[in-house]
C-alpha cells in the first residue's frame, strides 16, 4: 500500500464533492474530509494552499487538484 496524505475540502451541497468522496472510497483511498462551510480553520488552510475558495479541492501529499478530475486523481494517487 502506498502511504500518502490525502485531504479533501468540501461543502455539503456540492455534488462534485460527493462524487469525489465516492471515487476515493471505491478505490479504498484513506482521506480526511474537511467541511469548509462549518470549519473555519479548514477554510483558512485551503486559502493558504490555493489562495481561493473552490470545492472540491483535494490535497495529495502537498499537491492540490481543484474540482473533480478523475484522470488527475488517478495519476496523483498512482491508480493508473
Amino acid at each position: 500500500m502506498i502511504h500518502r496524505s490525502v485531504k479533501v475540502f468540501t461543502i455539503p451541497s456540492c455534488r462534485w464533492c460527493s462524487k469525489l468522496i465516492e471515487f476515493l472510497e471505491s478505490n479504498k483511498i484513506e482521506f480526511h474530509e474537511y467541511n469548509i462551510a462549518e470549519d473555519m480553520n479548514a477554510r483558512r488552510e485551503m486559502l493558504k494552499i490555493i489562495n481561493q475558495i473552490a470545492v472540491p479541492t483535494t490535497v495529495i501529499s502537498g499537491e492540490y487538484i481543484t474540482g473533480y478530475n478523475e484522470q488527475a486523481l488517478k495519476s496523483k494517487l498512482g491508480l493508473n
